[in-house]
């Protein structure tokens, strides 16, 4: 008979492989999952004044697409809390992408190190 301690561990796996194969709540209705327009998406924190910190949105528009400010913020309107909502929008040719494939953020906070957000 196995000992107890090999039964948790293989439970402990099992779960975690349960967990791991389980499509995410928070993954269903991406914003990004439906929007066309957009090949990439990126957010990074900009210096603000009051709140230290508020969000920019890095956007890689999609082969053929030229999407502006407003149509972005549209698409984001009710699928994110408002408090969450981008203070602005910028277009970027390309996203930097890391060896790995992931972005590239410490890359992106270096080219809009001096960015100012228009409400700041």
């Amino acid at each position: 008979m196995p000992s107890r301690k090999r039964r948790t561990l293989g439970q402990c796996r099992q779960k975690m492989s349960m967990v791991r194969n389980t499509p995410k709540k928070h993954m269903r209705g991406s914003p990004r999952a439906k929007t066309q327009i957009v090949a990439n998406a990126a957010a990074i924190g900009i210096y603000h004044p009051k709140w230290d910190e508020r969000p920019l949105l890095l956007i890689q528009s999609a082969p053929g697409e030229d999407p502006s400010k407003e149509e972005v913020l549209a698409q984001l309107e009710g699928k994110i809390a408002k408090w969450w909502t981008p203070d602005d929008v910028a277009f970027i040719d390309e996203i930097p992408l890391g060896a790995t494939g992931k972005i590239n953020k410490l890359k992106l906070r270096e080219i809009f190190k001096d960015y100012t957000l228009p409400t700041a």
